[in-house]
């Protein structure tokens, strides 16, 4: 006795209806084989946002414009 496979039909699912029956039809062959079941992947976290600074003054704050004072106090405030 000679254990050679039958050629078979090459099945191509047209949808994924058919393709989960192909599926399923493959699995009910040997009920008895296991199946591997994955672990479950850790819960997928964004990334948190970066950080923005609002108070930035443009560099028309310099010296000689009316925002001058304004700047030099926002930086006395930042390096106490």
């Amino acid at each position: 006795m000679s254990l050679t496979k039958e050629p078979q039909a090459l099945v191509i699912p047209m949808n994924a209806a058919e393709e989960q029956k192909l599926k399923l039809e493959r699995l009910m062959k040997n009920p008895d084989k296991a199946v591997p079941i994955p672990e479950k992947m850790s819960e997928w976290a964004p990334r948190p946002p970066p950080e923005f600074v609002r108070d930035v003054m443009g560099s028309g704050a310099g010296a000689g414009s009316g925002e001058f004072h304004v700047y030099r106090h926002l930086h006395r405030r930042e390096y106490q």
